[in-house]
């Protein structure tokens, strides 16, 4: 049971046959245009990741002064 006024359909406006609707071209032109925007961040954010590391998968030298040494059982 509808109410007095709110029983009717909207009507949504009408689209153009050839052109589509506004709707159409804006969600298109904000999809492809965000999309190279977000691969850009990505390739910029992973470049200064790889940037800030300064080792590889190598065994990195650990200097340490005399007093926190301690004597090696490998090497007597």
């Amino acid at each position: 049971m509808g109410y007095e006024g709110f029983s009717r359909p909207l009507h949504p406006a009408r689209m153009y046959p050839i052109v589509g609707n506004k709707g159409e071209f804006f969600f298109l032109i904000a999809f492809f245009l965000t999309i190279p925007c977000l691969l850009h961040g990505r390739k910029k954010n992973e470049d200064g990741l790889r940037r800030e590391i300064k080792t590889t998968n190598r065994y990195a030298e650990l200097n340490l002064d005399a007093s926190l040494r301690q004597p090696s059982k490998w090497t007597e």
